[in-house]
């Protein structure tokens, strides 16, 4: 009868062997699968990082593409205030030499109704200007 028992301990064993072979095997399918996603998550991630990259280096030429912009228009509104400056220096140049010339007696001449029509006008669109600013 011992030897009943000891072949059925025996089958029990084998079984249970069996059981922990097959247990070993799904856990390692298990973490071979989870080891598959992981890589393909990682996978993704550095797609994601390269198109990140790729966004990076675009923004950046755009904003040096600005930047030098800002600097082309800055230069051409210092060249702008430089032109104007010189502008009104022939302006008030000449305004000193027409006071200086209606000044003068024998420069007493009438002006055409056309001339001082467009001298007044002149003279408005500058003061709108100077209250403008």
């Amino acid at each position: 009868m011992l030897s009943f028992f000891s072949s059925k301990i025996k089958l029990m064993v084998g079984i249970a062997a069996i059981a922990f072979v097959i247990t070993a095997m799904l856990y390692v399918s298990s973490l071979k699968s989870a080891k598959n996603k992981a890589l393909l998550a990682v996978e993704e991630l550095q797609s994601q990082v390269i198109l990140l990259q790729n966004a990076n280096k675009q923004n950046l030429a755009t904003i040096e593409n600005l930047l030098d912009e800002k600097q082309l228009i800055e230069q051409t509104i210092s060249s702008l205030e430089a032109g104007n400056k010189k502008d009104r220096k022939t302006i008030s140049s000449l305004q000193k030499k027409l006071k200086d010339f209606e000044k003068d007696p024998a420069n007493k001449v009438e002006l055409s109704p056309v001339l001082k029509d467009t001298i007044a006008n002149i003279e408005k669109e500058r003061e709108k200007r100077r209250t403008s600013k």
